[in-house]
C-alpha cells in the first residue's frame, strides 16, 4: 500500500492507493498539483519519508501513529468480543458455544424475537445448519404442546414429530423434538420457500419465572441428525 500526498498552493490532503502508477494521470499532472509525494505506509511502518515538506512529515508520522493504535484497539475488541461470545445468555439460562458452531449476529429487524443465532458448518463445504434461540418474556410464546405443533406444522404433510421427548435436566424441564422432510423456509405469516431433505431439531427449556427458551436447529437432514448429539450436549449444559 502506497500513501500519496498531494499538495496544492491552498490544499494539502493525503490518500491511499496500491501502488504509485495507479494514481490516475490527472493526479499526476504538475499543470493541475504542485507536488505530489509517495510514501510507502503500514506495510512498511519504519520507512522513512524523505522529500516531504517538514508540515506533510508531521502529519503523515501522526496519521501513522493514530492508525497502527487504531488497528491494535480493533485487534484488541475482536479477541474480547470472540472470547465473550464463547458463552452467551437467553431469558434465565447461559449457554456455552461449541467451538466449532459460529456466531451470527442477529438482524436488527429479527431482535424482537430472536435472542441469539448459531450456524453449524456443513459437512465438506456444504450448506450450514442454524440454530436459533427465542425467548418472549414470562408466560409469553405459548406453551410446549403449542411450540412443537407450530414446529411440526412448518414441515409438509407432517402432523406429528418423529420424536418428542421430556427430560429433567438439572432441575429444568426440557422437551426435545425432531421431525424432517420439507421444510417451509419463511417469516410466520410471510411467503415460504420450499427446502426439501431438511429437518429440525428444537428443544424447549421451561422457566415459569424468566419465561422458556426456544431453540430451533434447522438445515439439511443428514447435518441436522448428525449434530443431534452435540445439540443435545450443548443444550444439557445449559446453567441457570
Amino acid at each position: 500500500m502506497v500513501l500519496v500526498a498531494i499538495e496544492r498552493s491552498d490544499v494539502q490532503y493525503f490518500t491511499f492507493i496500491p501502488s504509485a502508477a495507479d494514481l490516475p494521470l490527472r493526479e499526476r499532472a504538475p499543470s493541475r498539483f504542485s507536488k505530489v509525494f509517495f510514501a510507502p505506509f503500514l506495510t512498511r511502518p519504519n520507512t522513512r519519508l524523505r522529500g516531504l515538506p517538514s508540515t506533510a512529515l508531521l502529519r503523515l508520522r501522526f496519521m501513522r501513529q493514530t492508525l497502527l493504535a487504531l488497528a491494535l484497539s480493533l485487534t484488541t475488541l475482536a479477541n474480547v468480543r470472540a472470547d465473550a461470545l464463547a458463552t452467551f445468555e437467553v431469558g434465565a439460562f447461559k449457554f456455552q458455544r461449541p467451538a466449532a458452531w459460529e456466531w451470527i449476529d442477529v438482524p436488527e429487524g429479527m431482535k424482537m424475537m430472536r435472542k441469539a443465532q448459531l450456524s453449524v458448518p456443513g459437512k465438506d463445504g456444504g450448506k450450514p445448519a442454524e440454530v436459533i434461540f427465542y425467548h418472549f418474556g414470562a408466560g409469553q410464546g405459548g406453551d410446549t404442546a403449542a411450540n412443537v405443533s407450530r414446529w411440526v406444522a412448518q414441515f409438509s404433510d407432517k402432523t406429528t414429530p418423529e420424536k418428542s421427548e421430556a427430560k429433567e435436566l438439572a432441575g429444568t424441564k426440557v422437551t426435545f423434538v425432531s421431525v424432517a422432510g420439507t421444510y417451509q423456509s419463511g417469516m410466520p405469516m410471510g411467503p415460504k420457500t420450499p427446502m426439501p431433505g431438511y429437518a429440525l431439531l428444537g428443544a424447549i427449556l421451561e422457566d415459569a419465572s424468566a419465561g422458556s427458551v426456544f431453540i430451533k436447529m434447522t438445515g439439511p437432514e443428514a447435518l441436522v441428525k448428525q449434530s443431534e448429539g452435540a445439540f443435545r450436549e450443548f443444550v444439557a449444559s445449559a446453567k441457570k
